[in-house]
């Protein structure tokens, strides 16, 4: 069992779905991992640390950001996890500039036998270039210490999350090759290679500490059981230098008769042995040795990944950068998934996107959104349609919100005969006469607070002038609301989450909130609602109830019957009457309005079930009657005040 699996569900369905995801399927389940990772970060580092999709202008990590592989899906999520807090905590622990501050020349590199025998046989009498290459061995000292120090921090502030970097090591460090040279006692000459092959692999389990000369000593040196006591990255360097002066003042210098075998090597290629090789590839080399040299190569190979990794070259998959944009915006999108509870089906997964901006709608990734298309396209003229009923319900907010002037009152009362308060000039006669009521108070009432929520039905059903004449009438209310005292209001759609089966997840869109938005996010978020969905009533409000404020006035426009794939009929009719109960039990007052005509045989049939649903306060409404609406209103809030 993965790590993740006990809370990781990559489906956004409650049923079995095995078909390839969608672009927009893809994206989702991307973010859903980046953002999944970015709480991982955040968690473990107590930092805000960005985690995006790698492109190909990035690298795996700059010191500001980590940086995920296009490849990233749920099979290889553990290990991603790890690297992404290992990536994350050199961010937080690991200072970039110590390797800028060694200087060969300021350690003696160039005194060192071993460096002139370097010099003279790789870098052909060049002290310089051999320094630099003495400078690179140290680095890769650092690398090796300060991962083993930024390591044990997460695994001391966060052991709940050692599982993840055992997946990471397991993948870059642990291979059979690795083991099996750890385990056959290979890579014992004396040479950094093989010194730092031991060190590298110093956290095996098959480990030799008495491999090399100095092997033992420099464990002891390292001594990973106190590796806390290193601070800091120069700490590690320090400590670095001090390992490499050992282990090259102990190395054997290389006599003039193997340094110019090894030129021979090097001028051939691959010299007799590599001849040797080709000749036994043709015919003559035993199947023993085949073997041997396909482990030779595994193990060179799995050798070279653990020194990517040391440098932070992780092997990576880019994505393209609009597609890494698009998952970078639904990761950054508060999008949140509630469990609803049917009755007699299993839980069903409901989806809350509770910001929606142009950007989300650019990702083209929820099916009740349209990016802004070609006036000239039919989604284009819809669109139009939907912009002029968001400017006419703007235009008549202005009239409704003259309508709503009861919220607005104010109710002046002045008490006279009192005894405390402010003294009453008029008064001050009585007090010959032993009366001490000569004050007197001013009571000026006020409606409280009230906060409101329209949820809007967006099923396929409301399609047309159902869906245009309910804009125009709640961007009429937002603009009304905008013209009295106290009032908050927040607006939802209602629709559901597709893939590629044909199965889909209710969800909720809240498209406005007057304490964050204003008027200009409606005239550019709503023209792109789209009604396309079947109607999840009762598995929406439940997870609205979480983001509703104490007293709510709950608002509901729809135009029908509920029903998903999930429940339909009286089931669907019984489900949704019990979350509006719910709705009520917890303190919210419920108004429900049916869009549509009340003369009609589908309206008049259907009022019985909608009053049996929302309760007996249920009406027909014309949306494009304001007077209506301000009455229904002021009603309700005359009631309540």
């Amino acid at each position: 069992m993965s790590n993740s699996s006990f809370w990781y569900d990559n489906k956004y369905n409650s049923l079995e779905d095995d078909s390839k995801p969608t672009v927009a399927d893809d994206n989702m389940e991307k973010a859903a991992l980046q953002r999944a990772i970015a709480n991982f970060v955040s968690i473990t580092t107590g930092t805000n640390i960005p985690v995006k999709f790698n492109t190909k202008d990035s690298s795996y990590t700059d010191g500001d950001t980590v940086v995920l592989g296009g490849n990233l899906n749920e099979k290889n999520f553990d290990h991603v996890v790890g690297l992404a807090l290992h990536e994350a905590s050199h961010i937080l622990l690991t200072d970039f500039n110590v390797l800028s501050t060694i200087d060969p020349y300021d350690f003696n590199f160039q005194q060192s036998p071993i460096v002139h025998a370097t010099a003279d046989k790789w870098f052909d009498g060049s002290i310089p270039s051999a320094a630099s290459y003495c400078h690179r061995i140290v680095k890769d000292l650092i690398n090796i210490i300060e991962d083993r120090r930024i390591d044990y921090y997460i695994f001391k502030n966060a052991p709940g999350y050692k599982g993840y970097y055992h997946s990471m090591y397991a993948k870059y460090f642990r291979s059979k090759s690795i083991d099996k040279a750890l385990k056959n006692n290979s890579k014992v000459e004396e040479t950094w290679e093989d010194y730092l092959f031991h060190l590298i692999n110093m956290t095996n389990v098959n480990r030799n500490i008495d491999a090399l000369p100095q092997l033992r000593t420099v464990y002891k040196m390292i001594d990973l059981n106190n590796i806390s006591r290193l601070k800091t990255t120069n700490d590690v360097k320090m400590l670095a230098l001090d390992i490499f002066a050992l282990i090259d003042d102990s190395l054997p210098v290389p006599s003039n008769e193997q340094s110019q075998q090894d030129d021979s090597k090097d001028d051939d290629g691959n010299s007799e042995q590599s001849a040797s090789n080709n000749d036994a590839d043709n015919s003559d080399q035993s199947s023993d040795d085949q073997k041997q040299a396909k482990d030779d190569a595994k193990l060179e190979k799995a050798i070279q990944a653990q020194k990517d990794f040391l440098n932070g070259k992780v092997k990576k998959t880019t994505m393209s950068s609009k597609k890494a944009q698009d998952v970078d915006t639904l990761a950054n999108t508060p999008i949140s998934e509630y469990q609803t509870e049917t009755g007699h089906l299993s839980k069903v997964k409901t989806i809350v996107v509770e910001k929606v901006t142009k950007a989300l709608i650019a990702t083209n990734t929820l099916d009740c959104f349209r990016p802004i298309y070609n006036k000239a396209s039919y989604i284009g003229r819809q669109q139009t349609e939907m912009t002029e009923a968001v400017e006419k319900g703007l235009r008549l907010g202005k009239a409704l919100g003259n309508k709503l002037q009861i919220r607005n009152r104010e109710t002046i009362e002045h008490q006279v005969r009192q005894r405390k308060g402010k003294v009453d000039g008029r008064a001050l006669a009585r007090l010959g006469f032993d009366d001490p009521t000569v004050f007197a108070n001013t009571i000026i009432s006020q409606h409280k607070d009230e906060n409101i929520h329209i949820s809007i039905d967006a099923s396929g059903s409301m399609n047309g002038d159902n869906i245009t004449n309910t804009i125009s009438a709640t961007a009429a209310l937002a603009q009304a609301l905008k013209m009295t005292t106290n009032m908050h209001l927040t607006v939802s759609i209602r629709s559901e989450k597709w893939n590629t089966k044909g199965h889909s997840n209710p969800l909720v869109a809240i498209i406005y909130d007057s304490q964050i938005d204003n008027i200009n996010h409606i005239r550019a978020i709503w023209p792109s609602i789209r009604c396309n969905s079947n109607t999840p009533e009762g598995f929406c409000f439940p997870s609205l109830m979480k983001y509703l404020k104490p007293n709510t006035t709950f608002i509901n426009f729809s135009d029908g019957m509920p029903g998903t794939q999930y429940c339909c009929g009286h089931t669907a009719i019984r489900h949704t009457k019990k979350r509006v109960a719910e709705l009520q039990k917890a303190g919210h007052q419920v108004i429900s309005f049916f869009i549509g005509n009340e003369d009609s045989i589908y309206g008049s049939s259907m009022m019985s079930s909608f009053k049996a649903m929302y309760g007996p306060t249920s009406q027909f409404i014309d949306v494009n009657n304001m007077q209506q609406l301000a009455n229904s209103f002021n009603k309700h809030w005359a009631k309540a005040a």
